[in-house]
């Protein structure tokens, strides 16, 4: 029995939330290989913290007009999976 506490449990974190710009993490590839996406819906539980979101993916390619090709691609992802970038416009202080 340990009497240190664990880590990750000692302080609270912010909650993800919509428009918030973050990488996936994908233990298969190094970390410059990450997709970026940015998230698009989130799902709060009952505690009142965040622990999946709906993630709107970034497409590398690019058409020479500059404009997407078709529809983003959408996962649901759980925020431990999911590294934030950039925190979005509505929460910047």
């Amino acid at each position: 029995m340990s009497l240190q506490q664990p880590a990750k449990w000692n302080h609270s974190r912010r909650n993800l939330s919509v428009g918030d710009v973050v990488t996936v993490k994908d233990d298969t590839l190094r970390r410059n290989c990450w997709q970026l996406a940015r998230a698009s819906k989130t799902y709060p539980s009952e505690d009142g913290y965040i622990h999946s979101v709906l993630v709107d993916l970034g497409d590398a390619t690019l058409p020479t007009d500059g404009k997407k090709k078709g529809p983003l691609r959408q996962l649901d992802h759980p925020v431990n999976k999911l590294v934030l970038l950039l925190p979005s416009d509505a929460d910047a202080v």
